[in-house]
């Protein structure tokens, strides 16, 4: 199916917005042509498939057109391209694993797709906690803004923070597909979240289906009435790949992927051989590697050498030709390494090959 489908008629670089560009067109209208919005998370997956395409290729540069659009910000401590509503962060990952490549761009950040999209869940989270606008019902483990079910105008995109290119409001309606979504980026915190969500509004928000799309706190209380696939689907497909990877392990077997991938200019990065030593009796373990100076490297966990989580303390800046990291319990890992059966650990590097 994938190769029957003619990209060419939807990219701008034929005249429909103009030569020098290469943008994909989200919608025709009668008197218009709309460009995808700059990170929209659809567009990362189509972009790389229809370059991938053995048919009717997308032109690589439409890559380098893309991202071009990129805009990067701080938020809440994060640094990251912004897209309020998180369905942004998790549409085009569902499928696609981005833990450990990247292009230039994210190159050139010392980042991922995949992390990106974990301090954007970690940046929002923040925001919920802060709440800013005094929104009932908000805090660390009741948040997440997505496009969802809306009590006032149906259905609607709800995010934050804001993007210096997109905007769109939060007026206190939460959606279980946000948090559950971004399993496989935070589950240290979006767990917990689904797991409060289920145990305070269950009798409101759970059905045999699932959750229910959407909810407002605000007096009075309103709890949607439907479950929507498109809002269900993440949550089940990013529990797998949280669980298993498996997800994302057959959809990077495709040919069109890799060739996308390929022609986008994206690269592994590497991992790193490590010496740990274990203090039994501080209940730590601490990593050292060869580094090079002012490179930038991830720490990751693993119970079972399948499931890895980022460690929230593990991105670390080699300083000189030797780096250097403790896990001694929250917030370096989930639990004290001594507690744990068993706990392994790997370090991969950041930024353009060496």
């Amino acid at each position: 199916m994938l190769q029957k489908v003619e990209y060419i008629c939807v990219v701008g670089s034929i005249g429909l917005i103009g030569a020098d560009r290469i943008d994909l067109l989200a919608g025709y209208g009668p008197f218009r042509l709309t460009p995808f919005l700059v990170f929209a998370s659809l567009v990362v997956l189509i972009y790389l498939l229809g370059m991938g395409s053995a048919t009717n290729p997308i032109p690589a540069a439409g890559w380098n057109y893309w991202s071009s659009g990129y805009v990067w910000a701080t938020n809440y401590g994060e640094a990251y391209i912004p897209f309020p509503p998180l369905f942004g962060y998790q549409y085009s990952q569902c499928w696609a694993d981005f833990r450990h490549i990247a292009d230039a761009y994210m190159n050139s950040h010392n980042s991922t797709y995949f992390e990106n999209s974990r301090r954007g869940t970690l940046a929002q989270r923040q925001y919920c906690i802060a709440d800013p606008d005094g929104w009932p019902g908000y805090g660390s483990n009741v948040w997440g803004l997505t496009a969802c079910d809306d009590p006032y105008v149906g259905y609607e995109a709800h995010g934050a923070p804001q993007s210096p290119v997109y905007s769109v409001p939060d007026n206190g309606t939460l959606a279980p597909t946000a948090a559950g979504g971004s399993v496989a980026f935070a589950p240290e915190f979006s767990v917990p979240a689904l797991e409060t969500m289920y145990s305070q509004y269950r009798s409101n928000l759970w059905t045999a289906n699932g959750f229910r799309d959407a909810f407002n706190l605000r007096t009075p209380a309103w709890f949607d009435t439907d479950e929507l696939g498109i809002d269900q689907g993440p949550i089940v497909i990013m529990i797998e790949n949280y669980r298993t990877q498996k997800v994302w392990q057959q959809f990077m077997k495709n040919r069109e992927i890799q060739r996308g991938m390929n022609q986008a200019g994206f690269v592994s990065l590497p991992f790193i051989a490590v010496s740990a030593s274990a203090q039994p009796a501080l209940n730590t373990v601490t990593l050292i590697w060869n580094a090079v100076a002012g490179r930038t490297y991830q720490v990751e966990y693993s119970p079972d050498l399948v499931t890895w989580f980022a460690s929230s303390t593990g991105e670390v800046t080699a300083s000189g030709p030797t780096a250097g990291w403790t896990d001694s319990g929250p917030p370096a890992s989930s639990s004290a390494p001594f507690g744990a059966t068993q706990r392994f650990y790997r370090v991969f590097q950041y930024g353009p090959p060496n």
